[in-house]
């Protein structure tokens, strides 16, 4: 967790509750741009060419986005988008800076969030299918969490992730080629490693047809995953009334104490708070730089983290360490 779809919702959510500002004005045009963004880390999972998304074999991309030089690619974007600012459009730089921001996101919240997940059921490469299965459970349990007040079925609300989604791979913004281009040369300048813009575009068209359409209760792609009885649950009723399994954390499963040494941490009133704190200032201070030409966007701001387990990779995953975001 966060995965995919919880990404998103995070961003979204983001947009809904932050106050009227520059900021907000600026993304009114951006956030689709933003939401595929906040999947960026993990857009290669999504490749067209798997059978299966959610349980498909990890990408060493991926994985290099997830462990190696983690803040590199974004801290090298925000400064590239101020070189660009003189000679690209105003409009293609406010889709630029609204993806790379998403970007960031991501980051933020993998070292937020992927502690508790962490706790939970224990380190990720011992304990795949039980991360997966948790992170598939917190997906709906926020989905519903942060929908519920809507007034819309969360089918309706789910649908509309959909269909924003296919508003970027395809051509509807032509400014989406300078984002997708930007993108594949900081992927080359940090990783070495070749992915061309129409490559990067067959991963967002992948993730949008992993969501497809929802039905029901919950997104449909997880109740039509062949094993679906063993990774999640029989109905989401099952699913909320069992919430509180997936939703608090007091001893991890293989620690004495918890990542912030407290009896009890709860998901949704601690996680999702703390990742608002530290998100909302970056983003308006990543604003400020770009578009007022004040201050900088630094390590500080975006720390060299393992998006596993938030710690910093300086520290060699030290889990006696309180995560670097947490601090």
């Amino acid at each position: 967790m966060p995965s995919g779809i919880s990404h998103i919702l995070l961003i979204k959510n983001f947009y809904s509750i932050m106050p009227q500002s520059k900021l907000k004005s600026l993304l009114q045009t951006g956030i689709y741009f933003m939401q595929v963004g906040a999947v960026g880390p993990d857009l290669p999972y999504a490749s067209i060419a798997d059978d299966d998304f959610i349980l498909s074999s990890e990408s060493e991309l991926a994985d290099k986005f997830h462990y190696e030089k983690t803040n590199e690619l974004v801290l090298k974007a925000f400064k590239r988008i101020k070189e660009l600012k003189t000679s690209k459009s105003k409009k293609e730089i406010r889709l630029l800076f609204s993806f790379f921001l998403g970007y960031a996101g991501h980051i933020i919240a993998d070292g937020i969030m992927h502690p508790f997940v962490r706790d939970m059921v224990g380190n990720y490469n011992e304990n795949k299918t039980e991360h997966r299965k948790l992170e598939m459970r917190l997906d709906v349990l926020l989905y519903n969490y942060l929908t519920k007040f809507s007034g819309y079925p969360i089918e309706v609300n789910y649908s509309n992730l959909h269909d924003e989604l296919g508003n970027i791979y395809t051509d509807y913004y032509p400014e989406k080629k300078l984002v997708l281009q930007v993108f594949s040369e900081l992927i080359k300048e940090v990783y070495n490693e070749d992915y061309s813009p129409d490559k990067i575009n067959g991963w967002i068209k992948g993730l949008h047809t992993m969501f497809g359409a929802a039905e029901g209760d919950h997104p449909s792609f997880y109740r039509n995953i062949p094993v679906i009885g063993d990774f999640l649950f029989k109905d989401y009723e099952e699913l909320v009334n069992k919430e509180k399994d997936s939703l608090i954390l007091e001893t991890p499963v293989d620690r004495p104490y918890n990542f912030l040494n407290k009896p009890r941490v709860h998901f949704f009133e601690d996680c999702l708070p703390r990742f608002y704190d530290v998100f909302i200032p970056f983003a308006e201070k990543s604003y400020k730089y770009i578009f007022d030409n004040t201050g900088d966007i630094t390590e500080t701001d975006i720390p060299l983290i393992d998006l596993d387990t938030g710690r910093e990779l300086a520290d060699n995953n030290n889990l006696d360490k309180t995560p670097i975001l947490w601090s």
